[in-house]
């Protein structure tokens, strides 16, 4: 299974490699300003399209519930 890793991780990441969030934007053809809300987290779900130049795909996963005690 593929390393899990928050959007704005990711972000980070790029941001570390590239020197600036707008090199990032250069590089992934994605307007810094989007870029900057997603990485604060005031947009969320970005498209499948967005998500694979940033190097990501969305994943879904499941978890338990707590168990409920009568």
């Amino acid at each position: 299974m593929a390393d899990r890793i928050h959007l704005d991780s990711r972000i980070r990441e790029l941001i570390v490699e590239h020197g600036s969030l707008r090199a990032v934007a250069r590089a992934t053809n994605i307007d810094a300003g989007y870029l900057s809300k997603l990485l604060a987290g005031a947009k969320l779900s970005p498209s499948t399209e967005v998500l694979a130049r940033l190097g990501l795909k969305r994943v879904s996963f499941y978890t338990t519930l707590e168990s409920r005690r009568g």
